[in-house]
């Protein structure tokens, strides 16, 4: 049986690795809108310097998430389930409430973080694709070659790229 010790260095190991993790997709988040402005300013140099920031903190971040699930697995004997993790955040509120409640807090905040984030990057990865179709129409036209006269192609969808700003197209 894990000592109640080790079970204690357990418990404030992921306290700080939830909080230096949340921290951290904090920024994330920030330059992930800078990303956005840089991508709808058709910026390229900005967007690169974002891009460049961007992966040395994702690298941070997936390392973080690694230590997290270690202590989580394998130090703490947990599933990698929401529902297991806060199921022994409760538990253990008999031992200490106040770590169990600012755990709790920090999980909610590390779950909600992540869904952000990706929902961030999934608009840009959109706003990118769009501006490439884009560029890539007029490259085309500069090089003299027609646009496709095609509305729909091969598989019944739109040819030709949509230039409306925005998501909803």
């Amino acid at each position: 049986m894990t000592s109640i010790i080790a079970i204690e260095d357990s418990i404030e190991s992921l306290r700080k690795k939830l909080l230096d993790h949340n921290e951290r997709c904090l920024e994330l988040s920030k330059i992930l809108t800078q990303e956005q402005e840089s991508i709808i300013q058709n910026n390229a140099e900005d967007l690169l310097a974002v891009l460049e920031t961007k992966q040395s903190l994702i690298g941070k971040i997936e390392e973080a998430q690694l230590k997290i699930n270690k202590i989580i697995e394998v130090e703490l004997k947990l599933e990698l389930s929401t529902k297991s993790i806060l199921r022994f955040f409760k538990q253990y509120n008999e031992v200490n409430e106040q770590v169990s409640a600012e755990l709790q807090k920090l999980w909610g905040v590390f779950i909600e973080q992540s869904q952000v984030i990706e929902q961030k990057n999934l608009v840009n990865g959109h706003l990118l694709n769009k501006q490439n179709a884009k560029n890539q129409l007029l490259i085309s036209l500069l090089r003299g070659q027609k646009p496709s006269t095609s509305l729909y192609g091969e598989n019944g969808k739109s040819s030709r790229p949509s230039y409306r700003s925005g998501l909803n197209s």
